[in-house]
């Protein structure tokens, strides 16, 4: 997760403050899922070039991601 707290400094001492000391919202903030994939994009893209190329199915599962709202 991301936190857009501006370019003042003593908001962003006190932001990066917060979380050293609050150990609840240092989890929060670094155990959120990235949404622009997991870094195996080009692993898929390779398996199913191959799989088409002969005839066979990619053993490479897809990408697939939980909806923040489902959640």
């Amino acid at each position: 997760m991301a936190k857009l707290v501006g370019t003042d400094e003593q908001r962003l001492l006190d932001e990066m403050q917060a979380l050293l000391d609050n150990p609840q919202a240092y989890r929060q903030m670094s155990r959120v899922e990235n949404p622009y994939g997991d870094g195996f994009a080009s692993c898929r893209i390779a398996a199913q070039l191959v799989a088409g190329r002969t005839g066979g199915v990619s053993p490479v599962r897809p990408f697939a991601t939980t909806s923040p709202v489902e959640a």
